[in-house]
Parts: C-alpha cells; sequence; structure tokens
C-alpha cells in the first residue's frame, strides 16, 4: 500500500512542476508582448492596420 501513496505522492509533485513550467511560460510571453507593444515599429503597424480609428478622432474633431 506504500507504494501507492509514493507514486500519488510523485504524481502530483510531475503535475505541480508543470504547471508551474507553463505558469512561467505564460509570464514570458506576457511580458514579451508588452515589451513589443512599446516599441514604435508595433505602435507605426498599428496604426497602419487599424487607419479607420484616425479617421473617426477627425471626424469628431471636425463636428
Amino acid at each position: 500500500m506504500g507504494w501507492v501513496v509514493c507514486k500519488f505522492v510523485s504524481f502530483q509533485m510531475r503535475k505541480a512542476s508543470f504547471i508551474q513550467l507553463l505558469y512561467d511560460k505564460a509570464i514570458v510571453l506576457e511580458s514579451d508582448k508588452r515589451a513589443w507593444e512599446n516599441l514604435p515599429e508595433a505602435q507605426a503597424m498599428r496604426e497602419a492596420l487599424t487607419p479607420w480609428i484616425n479617421h473617426d478622432a477627425e471626424a469628431k474633431e471636425n463636428l
């Protein structure tokens, strides 16, 4: 019966380390995403892909 407990604990430890690995990877990806969003290239790309945002703002100013 002791081996069942040992296997269960081993499984739980592996599961916890896998979850921690996924969490760490998500944190790194989120950090990279925020770093990219703050680059001037990203801002230029956003403006190029969504030109109507500026047009909407200009239209409101002209009213």
